[in-house]
């Protein structure tokens, strides 16, 4: 009976003082749904033997003797269970970490997706060791007052972070990886002068470029373009998806602008970096083909800072700076009286009479005296400040960040304001040891004023003044322009388009609200199984308010007359999205397996009015309603997305590694015939260092890996590819009624844009993991370039949509990281990037004209 109790049970059985005729003494029992300790009762009920049961382990001895006293003493002394999670030193779960007891390798635990572990019957005064890859070793002794959260440290000299690869919850050791992903983390960052995210990544992320869309001269105003590895698409957005804690982030349509707003801000702008714990920029199909039809441009994932299980910590900063033009970029012009010793010249040398040189003194400008610096009425010194405070803290059960800042940037170019006011909250709740809830939630007002000069500060002439000698703003200029039937000059005034009036009596302002906000249901199912539900949600609004003064050139309409034009605009995007995925990791012996699987859905929806109108009775009434005469647009879309997913890596031995992805997407903005497609990548890598073979004093790494795959993109403006596109106008008439036009035809055999990605790179670790360097090559083919064709008037329309060509981006790009200098006080890192990526149009049109309407 004992052996069938040990086969069917977790109980062993030790027996003190006793002989075979005890223990072979046979019994004969039938027993359904009682408790263990009754059975044994049972089972000993007829006989002298006695029993104790400490844990899982059953003491056997005679009635009227005493168990073995070694025995009992090894048995008897405070046996523990010990719990906990294990974190790094930003507060992120890590899986996969090894707890063991040194006296007792039998006793052991490795921690799951959330950091959880667990060990029965550990003697007190014993010693765990906690090992895991990129983390200095620990050694912690048992005690009833066990701390459960354990906080493993980085070790610098390995070089071998955890690097987050995607949103679905799926993770790689630096040592594993076979993307291409490079992350960056809030000690990267942190003493970075930079105040908007995207800008924090530039001159850091190989092979990622960052260009502003207007003049450069201010940080919040112009739409920066990102791209990673060039350009693959004529039409459709060449941005690569940003992801920030789960939740998609609408950064405008194809040109990074959003529609109807002409000074838009970047909702980038709208993210405290200060909130930001690590940033990952995903560039191969082996990385983002799980991404589908939004990752052909690649995909930046920000992580935000959340709370740790420890005492409520509040941290306040304050910030801030200057910022000038560099004065080695500034242009070299006249001064005012070179200016008019050389129009002089000019205007004799063409036969002209100097006496009727048309910028000769008068009451109104005295041109010989006047010598104005136009750059330095644009420009001036600038001023930056912040103010972050965040309050973080939490127990075993619940962990919470909330944190507020307020950034003001008063820009070098005159005219330019930011103000931007956040407030976000990250929370985490443990229901039990399998059931976690985590929810967030961010707001950000922004307030901003725009000014753009053009080419004015160095392309307007010095000896125009822009202020009258009483110090008002000039409107008007007076020249000679021939003469009197007397002979005489003739003086006319011309008006004066002076940028600086432009500046200080026009409205060119902008408000914007955004709030994202998610929550995630995740239940483990066991050491292998977990499953999870997210829901998120971005939402912003654009209210943008333009007046053009009466006084202003802006303001004047064509025949001269001061009217003052007034522009109002207000613009909508909600986008929501809910990921449902079960994630698995098993570890058995030297073989690892990991793995997500999904169902993913999603809607961005956008709604713009705008409104515009001249005519205005003075400048103290500015509101497009009270406009003599006034006209407006609206227009809606929305497009619906539908995705299954998945992805599975394999690992033996952390030496050679494997990686699987697909993804299957569904969107409403390509036709019936096509509007599912498949996007598959596979990717692998080599650790060679880690080969028997491989026996080197001087190379800690040596790593080869490849990926191939596809990608899609979807992002290419709003379209109804079965009805196409319709428009209503008042000028559309029919009868009484007010009619509609279609302006761009349909095309159900609309496809997706695929991008074919191959990637391969070479690792090498020198002189004990201090000298890294990754060389990587690519080679980027997209195929079915969407653009708007000519079409035939006879068809109604003046374009179609269609897939009409193929561009390629190949390139190299090369990062040496060095640790120079590493002790406790005092580290000094070098982070050297290069890359170079050739951009070409391999084929347009298909061999089809341009214009559609020409071909019978």
């Amino acid at each position: 009976m004992i052996s069938k109790i040990e086969k069917k049970s977790d109980y062993v059985f030790i027996q003190s003082g006793l002989n075979d005729a005890d223990l072979n003494t046979k019994v004969s029992l039938n027993v359904v749904d009682k408790d263990i300790k009754e059975v044994f009762k049972l089972i000993l009920s007829d006989t002298n033997i006695k029993y104790r049961v400490i844990n899982k382990q059953v003491v056997l001895y005679k009635e009227k003797e005493k168990a073995s006293k070694s025995i009992l003493s090894q048995l008897l002394q405070n046996l523990l269970d010990i719990s906990g999670v294990v974190s790094d030193e930003s507060g992120q779960p890590i899986a996969s970490v090894t707890l063991v007891l040194k006296n007792d390798p039998t006793k052991w635990s490795i921690t799951d997706f959330d950091g959880n572990f667990s060990i029965e019957g550990i003697p007190e005064g014993s010693i765990v060791k906690i090992s895991s890859m990129g983390f200095l070793d620990q050694e912690l002794v048992v005690t009833t007052s066990w701390l459960k959260n354990i906080v493993l440290k980085e070790d610098i000299q390995s070089l071998d972070e955890v690097i987050v690869t995607s949103n679905y919850g799926t993770t790689q050791k630096k040592s594993n990886l076979v993307s291409s992903a490079y992350q960056i983390k809030s000690k990267d960052i942190a003493n970075l002068p930079q105040q908007r995210v995207d800008k924090l990544l530039e001159g850091i992320i190989p092979g990622l470029e960052l260009n502003p869309q207007s003049n450069g001269a201010t940080s919040s105003r112009p739409r920066y373009s990102v791209t990673i590895r060039g350009k693959a698409s004529l039409t459709a957005s060449n941005e690569p998806l940003w992801i920030v804690d789960g939740v998609p982030i609408n950064t405008g349509g194809k040109t990074n602008l959003i529609s109807g707003i002409q000074t838009s801000v970047s909702p980038l702008s709208f993210i405290n970096p200060d909130d930001i714990e690590s940033m990952t920029v995903l560039k191969d199909a082996s990385a983002t083909t799980i991404y589908g039809a939004d990752g052909a441009n690649g995909v930046i994932l920000v992580t935000l800072k959340k709370g740790k299980a420890n005492k409520p910590q509040l941290n306040l900063s304050l910030r801030s700076g200057v910022s000038f033009i560099n004065n080695s970029t500034k242009f070299k012009v006249l001064d005012g009286q070179d200016y008019l010793t050389l129009a002089k010249e000019a205007f004799v040398n063409a036969g002209n009479d100097l006496a009727l040189f048309p910028f000769t003194d008068n009451p109104m400008n005295s041109y010989s005296t006047t010598n104005t610096d136009w750059y330095d009425e644009f420009f001036d010194i600038g001023s930056t400040s912040q103010i972050n405070l965040s309050a973080s803290g939490g127990s075993e059960k619940s962990t919470y960040r909330i944190s507020g800042s307020y950034f003001e940037n008063n820009m070098a170019l005159q005219g330019n304001k930011q103000q931007r006011m956040s407030l976000r909250s990250n929370n985490n709740v443990k229901f039990s040891n399998k059931l976690n809830l985590n929810f967030s939630l961010s707001g950000s007002y922004n307030i901003n004023s725009t000014f753009s000069p053009g080419d004015e500060y160095h392309s307007n002439i010095p000896i125009i003044s822009p202020y009258n000698a009483d110090g008002t703003l000039r409107q008007l200029y007076s020249i000679i322009e021939g003469t009197n039937t007397d002979g005489s000059p003739r003086w006319i005034e011309k008006k004066f388009f002076n940028s600086i009036s432009e500046r200080e009596q026009n409205d060119n302002g902008q408000n914007a609200f955004a709030f994202q906000g998610s929550v995630q249901l995740k239940y483990d199912i066991n050491d292998m199984f977990s499953f999870s539900s997210q829901f998120g949600v971005d939402y912003n609004n654009y209210q943008e308010d333009i007046y053009q003064s009466m006084k202003n050139w802006s303001g004047t309409s064509l025949e001269g007359v001061p009217e003052g034009y007034a522009y109002a605009t207000s613009a909508n995007f909600l986008n929501w999205n809910t990921i449902h995925r079960l994630n698995f990791n098993k570890t058995m012996g030297l073989h690892q397996v990991s793995g997500v699987v999904g169902l993913e859905l999603g809607s961005n929806k956008s709604k713009t009015i705008s409104a515009n109108g001249s005519g205005f009775v003075n400048d103290h009434i500015r509101l497009v309603g009270l406009a003599s005469f006034s006209d407006g647009t609206n227009s809606e879309y929305i497009t619906r997305k539908a995705s299954v997913l998945g992805q599975i890596s394999y690992s033996y031995d952390n030496r050679y590694n494997l990686s699987l992805n697909a993804r299957n997407d569904g969107n409403s903005n390509f036709g019936k015939n096509v509007r599912r497609a498949n996007f598959l990548s596979a990717g692998a890598s080599w650790n060679i260092h880690k080969e028997d073979f491989f026996n080197s004093d001087l190379i800690n790494v040596l790593s080869l890996k490849g990926s191939y795959g596809t990608n899609g993109n979807s992002r290419f403006g709003t379209q109804d590819p079965e009805g196409g596109v319709y428009v209503i106008n008042s000028s559309y008439q029919y009868g009484d009624s007010l009619g509609a036009g279609i302006s761009t035809g349909a095309n159900p055999d609309l496809s997706w844009e695929t991008t074919y990605m191959a990637n391969f790179g070479l690792r090498i670790a020198l002189l004990n993991n201090r000298l890294d360097i990754l060389t990587e090559v690519y080679r980027n083919k997209t195929e079915n370039l969407i653009s708007d064709l000519d079409a035939s008037r006879t068809t109604g329309v003046t374009t179609i949509v269609r897939n009409v060509g193929e561009i390629e981006n190949k390139g190299i790009e090369v990062t040496i990281e060095s640790q120079n200098i590493v002790t406790k006080n005092f580290n000094w890192q070098t982070r050297l990037i290069a890359s170079h990526n050739q951009n070409k149009l391999l084929e347009l049109y298909n061999d089809l004209p341009k214009n559609l309407g020409k071909k019978r």
